[in-house]
């Protein structure tokens, strides 16, 4: 029945279309061509000819009406590129799209099918369209196939061949996990390449129906109509049935006398409804005229229509920019060409630079910074920024206004859009330069307060060696006055108070060097600095009676500032030493874990004090809070301690209670 509505359509179609262009082909060469292979509907000889049920059904149906038609031979994504770019006629078999349709006019569809899945026999996860979800799927470059796949985002990854044989071969040996086609060409594919391990999943592709037909260039309405009248000529004296059986192997059901008076019946009815159709057409004819006048008229009126929106598209772009030309925080929008659309006031502001001085990406990079290695290091990362999807938060980054102050902001950026074809971002800042600055005041306070403990320190790494000292200088003294005096024993003396003396001298130096700031960072061993630390507080820690163990179990290093982190294992040790002479147990322990967790390394520090009450654990770490007397804590080392740790070397610190004491663990990213 949809064969004889085809057929019925297209004699309409022939006998409207024959009054308006001229009906013949005659002594005319249509230029054509034919994809690779796309069975049974296209497919080469081995004389390297086109060949195949579309490509004899376009050669039929230029031949009846009077002309020729030359094929050539090449990928599907070239021939169909050619035909937009007009150096061809007509291609023979293309699926109908809405994306097509920009660039092409379509015949009445010769042919209906339905897409398919095709899979390894040894696969068994792939049973409908949601199992290609995170999967690999190829198909033919250009192809319907490729077209719905991307569209409706079917599967993770999708590779183009230049042809479906070059597909199926990949997902023979692997390459792939499924191939999407319509059936009837996959089908015949695998027959042609004899692949026996390659199955097609019992499954219909609703969605992807292609609608094949005869494609010709935009806007040749004449061509368009001389075939559809020769594809109505072959479906009338029967020429389409013969190729269809050719190429497809149907039986022939033969039709019954009723059956064929009843179609006669039905042609001539339709026949005589085309010739009124045409009489009546004629009399339309001045009745289009009559209302394309009166569109002209109402085209004019649409015209200053838009002219009006336009406008107000334009007042509305005009208060936009405002906005974000008054807000307070920094904006710019920029496209992945790199060029700078917009400034904002506040930008320009703070940094000093004038729009006319930052029109690009790499004005911005040149002006505010100067080292090589990060201005590379900056482009990479905003080039990064183009490929997003959502909003990011990027991270602080400092660099030079224009009067060469050092700045610190906090940057965001978004996705705004497509401008000009072009991806923009919008990036917005926050101006953090003085928050730093309140940091590192409050770090430099903490090291003045930590300074008096220090003092004390020193007077316990010193108090042995002087004693040494003042006792080598009188046993000195009284040997003169026995008249005693030898020289072994001179030497004896001098050599104690002069090694005395050195010891003296490199605890000074290593106090001294904990006051530098740090400028880089360095690589090194949690091991080798929680030594370090220990070389400040060991004296303080044996007057207390309080012994120190450390298990380390790795030897990997770890890039950071190695006087804070020095800084950070002192405050931590200094308040258990508090804790334990508190409780003063008749062994006092401090107990350090280093270990690895992960990607990162864990410094875990316990002691057998007192505990920390539930409700302060989670206050311990702010600023000012202290569990302490008022006399012996400031309430900034534990604050201090966590900014190190979580704001200049991304890790985390926290403590927790435990049975007979507590512990202060520590996390750093290796």
């Amino acid at each position: 029945m949809s064969k004889l509505l085809f057929l019925l359509f297209c004699i309409t179609s022939l006998l409207f279309s024959s009054t308006m262009f001229d009906n013949s082909l005659h002594n005319k060469t249509i230029k054509s061509a034919s994809e690779l292979d796309y069975p049974p509907f296209s497919i080469v000889l081995d004389n390297k000819q086109a060949s195949g049920f579309s490509v004899e059904l376009l050669t039929k149906t230029i031949n009846i009406m009077g002309g020729e038609v030359s094929f050539y031979v090449e990928t599907w994504a070239n021939i169909k590129k050619d035909l937009k770019e007009k150096k061809i006629d007509v291609l023979p078999v293309v699926g109908r799209t809405l994306e097509r349709e920009q660039y092409f006019d379509f015949t009445t569809p010769y042919l209906v099918m339905h897409g398919a899945i095709f899979i390894r026999d040894t696969q068994s996860d792939i049973k409908n369209l949601a199992d290609l979800k995170h999967k690999t799927i190829a198909t033919m470059k250009g192809d319907n196939a490729q077209e719905y796949a991307q569209k409706n985002k079917i599967a993770q990854t999708i590779k183009t061949f230049d042809s479906f044989e070059l597909a199926f071969k990949a997902l023979n040996e692997g390459e792939a996990d499924a191939v999407i086609v319509q059936r009837l060409v996959g089908v015949k594919l695998i027959q042609q390449l004899k692949l026996k391990h390659i199955k097609m999943v019992n499954y219909v592709l609703e969605n992807f129906k292609q609608d094949f037909s005869f494609a010709v260039v935009k806007g040749d309405t004449k061509l368009l109509a001389l075939l559809n009248e020769g594809l109505a000529l072959l479906k009338a004296n029967g020429e389409y049935e013969e190729l269809y059986k050719k190429w497809f192997q149907e039986e022939s059901n033969p039709i019954n006398r009723d059956y064929l008076f009843i179609l006669i019946g039905l042609v001539t009815f339709f026949f005589i409804v085309s010739i009124l159709f045409y009489l009546w057409n004629r009399s339309l004819q001045k009745l289009v005229n009559l209302k394309t006048s009166e569109l002209t008229t109402l085209n004019k009126s649409l015209e200053h229509k838009i002219e009006i929106a336009i406008k107000e598209i334009e007042e509305k772009n005009s208060d936009f920019k405002k906005i974000i030309e008054l807000t307070p925080c920094p904006i710019m929008l920029h496209n992945e060409d790199g060029n700078v659309i917009l400034m904002n006031k506040a930008w320009c502001e703070l940094s000093g630079f004038e729009p006319h001085e930052i029109q690009t990406i790499q004005d911005w990079i040149n002006h505010t910074y100067i080292d090589e290695v990060k201005k590379s290091s900056v482009k990479a990362h905003i080039q990064s920024l183009y490929s997003l999807e959502s909003s990011i938060n990027e991270g602080e980054f400092s660099f030079i206004n224009k009067d060469k102050a050092l700045l610190i902001w906090s940057f965001s950026s978004a996705p705004f859009g497509i401008i000009n074809g072009k991806k923009v971002i919008v990036t917005s800042a926050m101006d953090i330069t003085e928050l730093k600055k309140a940091d590192e005041l409050m770090i430099a306070q903490s090291r003045t307060a930590a300074m008096g403990e220090m003092l004390s320190m020193i007077a316990h790494q010193w108090r042995q060696p002087l004693s040494i000292i003042s006792m080598n200088v009188n046993n000195t003294l009284l040997d003169l006055e026995l008249d005693k005096m030898n020289k072994k024993s001179l030497e004896e003396n001098l050599n104690s108070t002069l090694f005395q003396v050195q010891h003296l001298s490199k605890t000074i130096d290593d106090f001294k060097d904990f006051f530098k700031p740090n400028k880089e960072k360095d690589e090194v061993s949690l091991e080798t600095i929680f030594k370090d630390s220990i070389q400040f507080v060991s004296k303080s820690l044996e007057n207390h009676n309080i012994q120190l163990s450390m298990n380390c179990k790795t030897e990997k290093k770890v890039s950071l500032y190695s006087r804070e982190i020095i800084q950070v294992f002192i405050n931590i040790l200094n308040n258990a030493k508090d804790a334990l002479n508190e409780k003063n147990p008749s062994d006092k322990k401090i107990m350090v874990s280093i270990f690895e967790i992960k990607n990162f390394i864990r410094i875990e520090i316990c002691n057998n004090g007192n505990c920390i009450k539930e409700e302060n654990l989670s206050k311990i770490f702010n600023p000012y809070f202290s569990t302490k007397d008022q006399k012996n804590g400031t309430g900034l080392g534990l604050y201090i301690s966590k900014m190190i740790i979580e704001k200049h070397m991304k890790g985390q610190i926290y403590a927790k209670n435990r049975e007979d004491g507590v512990c202060f663990l520590i996390d750093l990213p290796i």
